[in-house]
């Protein structure tokens, strides 16, 4: 086994994503800003792309197709930015933070129509989010992942399956698996705890 050891000069990796043949990679570079580096997934040290991202950290990233790679982002005014995979120094878009939600997107992802950001729900007196945008990078939909006789916080990350149901994970209890889906006109929430 051959080992190799690649340096950057930025000082956190804070989220990574395979693209075919690329390696995304999201790291920490000053306090208000970030980089987004695409490289060669033979050889790191290949960069092809150092893209600036003003945020004080990229949480989390989505691939969209081929088209775009989708950030989560720690930012005052925005919930995540969307970048071009083949020509991403010129072509960007950014999702706008509604209103009312203070927390940052921890994950983020993307089906066939929409993309999905996630927020904890860890600060006093939130609960936890997703924030529903469509390709116009338009807010569609504020889902509130609440339920009586539940308390869900600390969401820590998320998925999608096929029939468009949520299901989530949470640093509060790690066996506890949740469920967010729409069989009617409102969202449900489930959850189990998952014991061996």
């Amino acid at each position: 086994m051959i080992k190799r050891r690649y340096t950057y000069s930025q000082d956190q990796i804070t989220a990574i994503k395979v693209d075919g043949y690329n390696v995304w990679i999201a790291c920490n570079d000053t306090s208000t800003n970030c980089k987004l580096l695409k490289v060669d997934a033979i050889n790191p040290s290949n960069i092809y792309y150092e893209i600036d991202v003003t945020a004080s950290q990229i949480n989390a990233l989505a691939l969209q197709s081929t088209t775009y790679i989708v950030l989560a982002l720690s930012s005052t005014s925005y919930i995540g930015e969307r970048i071009s995979r083949t020509n991403p120094l010129i072509s960007y878009g950014y999702f706008s933070k509604p209103g009312g939600v203070n927390e940052n997107a921890i994950d983020c992802l993307f089906d066939s129509n929409y993309y999905y950001f996630l927020t904890p729900g860890s600060v006093s007196g939130e609960i936890p989010k997703i924030l529903k945008y469509n390709t116009a990078l338009n807010l569609s939909e504020t889902i509130d992942i609440e339920t009586s006789g539940e308390t869900i916080q600390n969401v820590k990350s998320f998925t999608i399956d096929g029939n468009g149901n949520f299901w989530l994970v949470t640093n509060t209890d790690p066996i506890r698996l949740i469920k967010v889906s729409k069989p009617g006109a409102v969202w449900v929430i489930e959850a189990w705890d998952i014991v061996p």
